[in-house]
Parts: C-alpha cells; structure tokens; sequence
C-alpha cells in the first residue's frame, strides 16, 4: 500500500458522505515481513528448518510494521470525523497493537471471530479505553 496524503481523505470522506459511520483499513503485515514473497508463491518460505526458525527476525516485526504503517495510521486520526470508527478484518495480531491504535486516538474496533477471541474479551480488555 503506497502512502499518498490525501489517500485516507477520499477513502474516509466518500465512505462518511455515503452517510456510513465507519471505514474498513487494513495493514497487511504479510506484505512486509521478511521472505513475504513466500506468501504469493515467488520463494521457498523463509523458514524450512530449525536454524532458519532461529535465524528468522522476529524481534525487527514490530518495528518494520511502524516504520511501515505509522503515517497511515496518523493520516487516519487526523483526518477521520468524530464518531466516525475504523475497523479491520481478521488476523494481524490486533491484540498486539490494540492499545498502540487506541494511543493515537484511533477509536477501533476489529471484526469479531470468536475464534479469535470471543466478543466478552473484547468487552473485558477495551470496553473502559477512550
């Protein structure tokens, strides 16, 4: 996903005149993690032994992923009505960076799969966060 500024503003605003209350984002991690091109049938995966487990890095994920997707992520806040949520499909570690968005005033929400967490978690964990 190329960062263009005025992205979000035409997604978030054609989304908010066709009177919805929400947008869909996504941050495709597989797209920027290590050897991804694995994930589209280019290579071999990344990691075919032990020692490629071991070698992998895991550790830099966190990191590649905010380099990656902070400006997004502002251009988001800045720019999304009041009222207005993001939501996002399933997977991508959303437990993970779930207070990190909430950090940045992103009022999200993820699709619920109960094979993820049941609804009631999400009620536990964020239903007190602003």
């Amino acid at each position: 996903m190329k960062f263009q500024p005025d992205y979000h503003r035409q997604i978030i605003g054609f989304w908010a005149n066709m009177t919805y209350d929400a947008f869909d984002f996504e941050a495709p991690i597989c797209d920027i993690l290590p050897g991804h091109e694995a994930i589209f049938g280019e290579m071999f995966g990344p990691i075919q032994t032990r020692d490629d487990f071991n070698e992998y890095p895991f550790n830099e994920i966190p990191e590649i992923f905010w380099k990656t997707y902070t400006p997004h992520l502002e251009a988001i806040r800045k720019v999304t009505p009041p009222g207005m949520k993001a939501y996002g499909g399933c997977g991508y570690g959303i437990f993970e960076i779930m207070d990190d968005l909430i950090a940045l005033g992103i009022d999200a929400k993820h699709s619920n799969e109960d094979e993820i967490a049941p609804f009631e978690v999400w009620i536990e964990k964020y239903n007190d966060r602003k």
